[in-house]
């Protein structure tokens, strides 16, 4: 029977928020080694890639537990982070592509420590949060227009941390950067991102069941690529045994995505108290 090719929970509660208040390593430890016994293969590190110093510390006492890491930091100018302006429509860099792809790639030559063979590389993501208005999107929409840029950027980070990953001698699986749901689905993401990927990375927080199944579903038959569900949560409600009882229910539903080889790796976005 198919089964979850990666099984990984987010971190992003206590990294990526709380850089100013790093977390002691006796306190990492204890976070990673309970989130082990889930039988998990990934943790995340959403630690902004402004910050491989405090990402280092996380992905150590990650790859020392012997787990893998799902790297999915952002940078601080794109998000607006940590008191940074965001370089977005007029305030983008000259050539702001080639920009943030030698940033990102420079992240990689210059940190080989952070990396371990099976870690899974995911920057970026969720970038068409500002996408759909020239003022407020990371990315230039001259040239063939904004849809087409955006496909060549993640193309293009996909094929050169290819070699970025090559050259340092590690063996990382990159194009692993999610999208939202809507956007994969509607077709606004041209289809040479998924194809570059080999697999289809969403965000999803559909709560119902049905719906769910259905719409999986829907964007594997439209994009021919198996689905890894990056981003999802159980606990929405104050109440304990509510949450229990829609995890059951969700339950059914993705291990029928799973059997049906449509599903193949899951992260939880709940790590956290």
């Amino acid at each position: 029977m198919p089964s979850l090719r990666y099984k990984s929970i987010s971190l992003m509660k206590l990294q990526k928020d709380n850089v100013n208040s790093p977390f002691p390593q006796e306190k990492m430890n204890l976070v990673v080694n309970k989130l082990k016994d889930l039988g998990v293969t990934h943790l995340e590190c959403s630690v902004p890639l402004d910050y491989p110093d405090y990402a280092l510390k996380w992905c150590n006492t990650i790859h020392g537990a012997g787990l893998k890491v799902l790297f999915r930091g952002t940078w601080n100018q794109i998000e607006g982070l940590y008191g940074q302006t965001k370089l977005v429509g007029p305030l983008r860099p000259v050539n702001a592509m080639a920009f943030w792809l030698d940033k990102t790639i420079d992240y990689i030559n210059t940190n080989s420590g952070l990396f371990v063979d099976g870690d899974l590389w995911g920057p970026l993501p969720e970038r068409t949060e500002g996408i759909f208005q020239d003022v407020t999107s990371f990315l230039p929409y001259d040239g063939l227009g904004i849809q087409i840029n955006y496909a060549d950027f993640f193309n293009q980070l996909v094929d050169k941390s290819k070699v970025a990953f090559q050259s340092i001698g590690k063996n990382v699986e990159v194009g692993m950067t999610a999208n939202n749901f809507t956007e994969v689905d509607s077709g606004w993401i041209q289809q040479s991102v998924f194809d570059k990927a080999g697999v289809l990375v969403v965000d999803h927080y559909q709560r119902d069941p049905i719906k769910m199944y259905d719409d999986i579903k829907r964007i594997y038959s439209k994009r021919g690529k198996k689905v890894f569900l990056q981003e999802w949560q159980n606990i929405w409600d104050s109440d304990f045994q509510t949450n229990l009882n829609n995890c059951k229910i969700m339950y059914d539903t993705f291990k029928k995505l799973i059997d049906e080889d449509i599903l193949i790796s899951y992260s939880d976005w709940s790590g956290w108290p």
